[in-house]
């Protein structure tokens, strides 16, 4: 009898347990963050965004800016722009794109942020003097 008891006590209690899980939306299981895969502004729900700038020029503008002079970087899960990855996109002025990659260093980001975890995105800006 006893044995019965708990046997239907533990089968409801998977029942339960699998219709709560089912309506809950955060996660049962630990799933670690991605950390190799370089995101687009796109593929993140929070885009990294810039949180402090050099106070000399040149300095960054809206990257939809049409700006002549345009770098391409990845900024890390720390918010740092991985210099590594710099490239110029555009350049009509090839003594302020040096000047760019110079300053690059010191600009910080709020990282990125996809299903909750902080990943890195490739982030574009066209640059002003």
């Amino acid at each position: 009898m006893r044995a019965r008891l708990s046997l239907a006590f533990l089968a409801s209690a998977l029942s339960l347990s699998t219709a709560a899980t089912a309506q809950l939306p955060v996660q049962t299981a630990f799933v670690a963050c991605p950390t190799s895969v370089v995101y687009l502004e796109s593929q993140v729900q929070t885009p990294a965004r810039l949180i402090s700038d050099s106070t000399r020029s040149p300095h960054l503008v809206s990257a939809a800016s049409s700006a002549a002079n345009t770098v391409q970087f990845v900024v890390d899960t720390l918010g740092v722009p991985d210099l590594r990855t710099v490239k110029t996109l555009r350049v009509s002025d090839s003594a302020l794109v040096r000047r760019v990659i110079e300053i690059i260093p010191r600009w910080r980001y709020s990282p990125a942020v996809a299903s909750g975890c902080k990943v890195p995105q490739r982030v574009t800006a066209s640059v002003i003097w």
